[in-house]
């Protein structure tokens, strides 16, 4: 238990200074004519939503062309530029949402309900599309239960969204992410996708994102205990003696 918690409190500290060093990057002059013309964080998510599609779109182009896992250096460096583009607006649009509530100019919150949709349809179809040429042994199964355990994550925020109950994100996912593109670069960063580095980084993302998926289990499994509780608790006081 102690080594999880301190494991918790290493993974949380360096998201508090991460967060802290975007937000006083935002707030410099070099993002303030881009805040002025309307950046928000809704409008981090919907590019990066953008740049997700235009990933599907090359994808499809490399698999009409039959280039397989070993993708010509044009295509993977505009997959690699897409990808850091489409990382770094996921760093900046949850900073940047907390600085809209600051500021008091908070914006529709859509972001809150499409953000892990979109980092899933940035991400998958990559990890789809090399699970279908890579040779490895062990690699359609690592993958597939990476993509499994998204889809799982998905459904069960749609579950949650439904019974208006808001889970909100945690540590463990935010680091899961950020393994996880680390583990899609080192696909394609080299002609040849390297093996050892995938196998570190997505093994790694696969625990924290099955660690995350299972602390949202409890706090829903919560939540719903506490408010069955409270109807409960109301509907004895408003029975008639």
């Amino acid at each position: 238990m102690w080594l999880f918690e301190a494991i918790v409190s290493f993974f949380e500290r360096l998201d508090r200074i991460r967060d802290g060093k975007l937000q006083r990057l935002l707030e410099s002059r070099l993002f303030e004519p881009l805040l002025i013309r309307g950046m928000t964080a809704n409008v981090l998510t919907r590019l990066r939503e953008v740049l997700a599609l235009v990933v599907i779109g090359i994808l499809l182009l490399c698999r009409a062309e039959n280039y397989g896992a070993n993708l010509p250096p044009s295509v993977r460096l505009s997959l690699l530029v897409i990808l850091l583009l489409g990382f770094a607006t996921d760093m900046l649009d949850g900073p940047l949402a907390r600085l809209e509530n600051k500021w008091g100019t908070k914006s529709s919150g859509e972001g809150i309900h499409l953000d892990p949709f979109v980092d899933k349809l940035l991400t998958l179809p990559l990890l789809f599309y090399y699970m279908l040429y890579m040779d490895w042994w062990w690699s359609g199964s690592l993958i597939a239960l990476i993509i499994m355990g998204d889809i799982a994550g998905t459904i069960f925020r749609r579950y949650s969204w439904k019974r208006e109950i808001q889970i909100p994100s945690n540590i463990f996912g935010k680091f899961k992410m950020v393994f996880l593109g680390a583990a899609i670069v080192s696909l394609i960063l080299w002609e040849q996708p390297n093996a050892l580095l995938f196998l570190i980084f997505s093994t790694v993302a696969l625990t924290l994102g099955t660690v995350s998926i299972g602390q949202h289990a409890f706090l829903l499994k919560y939540t719903l205990a506490v408010r069955r509780e409270a109807q409960t608790t109301k509907s004895r006081i408003e029975a008639p003696e």
